[in-house]
């Protein structure tokens, strides 16, 4: 199991919140996605080595590459953030934070699948067990590590919002609702000769 460090404040602590606070937590992020990559290849040569006594060597592979994969592309846009805290945020960067927070909570079903069709059930050798848990909890906690990628955003935009919209962008370009409403429609009395 992964020991995860406590950020304080954390970013359900409200309006306490600054933006070094918030930077603190994408380092941390960045260091438990290589923390958790490096992890995954420790268990994906435990699953290399036990091939033999699991059902089925090539589906425990298979998620164990899918997640390393996940979690190096996730690893690399932290590290782009990251890099470009100096600078300081840009709407972007949220926007960032909210997709990972998002496709980790699309693919936390993967573990549960995982779970239930490999780990959930009589296995040949029950000395595997302990691995296979492992393997399913430790991307899952990584997962839901994520989800808090969103209060990170939402803290970001509320520290730096977006610059106001010029008056040019104010004013829409062609038919208000009832001028469009006028030309599709035709009024009752009208004929099609006109």
């Amino acid at each position: 199991m992964l020991q995860r460090p406590t950020l304080t404040p954390a970013l359900s602590a409200g309006d306490d919140v600054k933006q070094e606070h918030v930077a603190a937590h994408v380092r941390q992020w960045q260091a438990d996605t290589d923390a958790i990559r490096a992890r995954i290849q420790a268990l994906r040569q435990q699953v290399e080595a036990t091939s033999r006594q699991l059902e089925n060597p090539k589906g425990a592979l298979e998620y164990l590459d899918f997640f390393d994969g996940f979690f190096l592309r996730a690893s690399e846009e932290l590290a782009a953030i990251a890099a470009a805290l100096p600078a300081g945020f840009t709407t972007a960067h949220g926007d960032t934070l909210r997709q990972l927070a998002s496709n980790a909570a699309a693919e936390s079903r993967r573990t549960v699948i995982f779970r239930d069709k490999w780990v959930n059930k009589p296995l040949p050798y029950e000395q595997t067990r302990p691995m296979l848990t492992q393997i399913a909890n430790d991307v899952r906690d990584q997962l839901q590590d994520y989800r808090e990628m969103t209060q990170a955003a939402a803290h970001l935009t509320a520290l730096n919002p977006p610059p106001p919209l010029a008056p040019s962008e104010l004013t829409p370009e062609g038919l208000g609702r009832r001028e469009l409403f006028s030309k599709l429609v035709r009024p009752l009395g009208e004929t099609t000769e006109q």
